[in-house]
């Protein structure tokens, strides 16, 4: 409920306007609810005035207020938006920045959060054995601490990967990914991995599947809202009626 996370988030900024954890909280979760409405420049302030804001000496109290680094999170949330704006090379050193921060080992959930949204990115980049990478790393440290929502993530990076070389097998790989996710609850980015599935299935040929993958994840989005990978999910249905058409041709 993004608007209703936006509302709630710029009220604590005119709350707690002076202070810096305060400041530090709000920016860090508008950055990620604007990301995901796709308002990409906007994510980028947002990260922007986390990082001014953010005091090192006051790390661990931050993270106490968090549960996580937040100077971690800002920096992975800005390499995200930073993609979707066409700077690849800047989204990367951004995520290596954010990488490197966590690399400490003082908290191990900065640290996978971390490698889960590098996964994403070499995801975004088509990279499959840098997502396959940061995935592993992510499904390890979930396993160690018991993060159920980061083990059913970096299982569903880890099945994109895999479907590189061998779409059946990674097809059940993201599968079992999303069925845990699901148990959890989460819903925040259901449509983007609904989107990989869709494009695994249609490796696979199986047109039916994948459309209903994408109707599966249209419902989530609200009507008459912005989500950041409607662009993409709208060129997997393209593709989908494309090559529909063109079997309907043949025949």
């Amino acid at each position: 409920e993004y608007d209703r996370s936006h509302q709630l988030m710029e009220e604590r900024l005119r709350l707690g306007a002076a202070e810096a954890p305060a400041l530090v909280e709000a920016h860090e979760l508008l950055a990620c609810s604007s990301f995901h409405q796709g308002n990409f420049r906007e994510a980028l302030d947002h990260t922007d005035s986390v990082l001014a804001a953010y005091d090192p000496g006051q790390h661990l109290g931050l993270m106490a207020l968090h549960g996580e680094n937040p100077a971690v999170s800002t920096r992975h949330w800005a390499a995200l938006a930073q993609w979707f704006l066409g700077y690849p090379d800047r989204a990367l050193r951004t995520m290596e920045e954010a990488l490197a921060l966590a690399a400490d080992g003082s908290h191990s959930f900065s640290l996978s959060h971390a490698h889960e949204h590098a996964a994403y990115l070499f995801q975004h980049r088509a990279e499959p054995e840098g997502a396959r990478r940061h995935a592993e790393i992510t499904i390890r440290l979930a396993e160690e601490a018991g993060y159920e929502y980061r083990h059913a993530t970096g299982t569903m990076m880890r099945g994109w990967a895999l479907a590189a070389t061998d779409p059946g097998a990674g097809l059940a790989v993201l599968d079992a990914g999303l069925g845990a996710y699901r148990a959890t609850g989460a819903a925040m980015d259901l449509p983007y991995f609904l989107a990989l599935r869709a494009g695994v299935l249609l490796r696979l040929g199986r047109l039916d599947e994948a459309s209903d993958a994408l109707d599966a994840a249209e419902a989530v989005i609200p009507p008459g809202r912005r989500y950041y990978y409607q662009p993409e999910l709208l060129r997997l249905r393209a593709d989908v009626l494309r090559r529909r058409g063109a079997a309907e041709w043949v025949a």
